[in-house]
């Protein structure tokens, strides 16, 4: 699958992950939030990543009218670091 396309299969399908949507007329599935992130489906890091605010919201989505931009709450949230033994198959060593 290309892209971040999986966010929305996953999203409609009822996974616990963060609500996305890519369609003006799916807003209401979105929760509530001061800000939400909009990003290229096909974008790579952070690269086109914007912090959008609820009065930009259907603004931003009407632009996107290929619907190439996924839309998601803003979640601020901090990554913890995981207890000594968990393996999650990444290398923390920088090279």
């Amino acid at each position: 699958m290309n892209g971040k396309d999986y966010l929305l299969k996953l999203t409609q399908a009822g996974y616990p992950v963060i609500p996305t949507i890519d369609d003006v007329k799916g807003i209401e599935k979105l929760p509530k939030a001061e800000a939400y992130i909009s990003k290229p489906k096909d974008g790579a890091d952070s690269i086109g990543l914007e912090l959008v605010s609820l009065n930009e919201l259907t603004s931003k989505l009407n632009a996107s009218e290929d619907r190439n931009i996924l839309i998601q709450p803003f979640i601020d949230f901090e990554f913890l670091s995981l207890p000594a033994g968990i393996n999650t198959g990444h290398s923390s060593k920088v090279h």
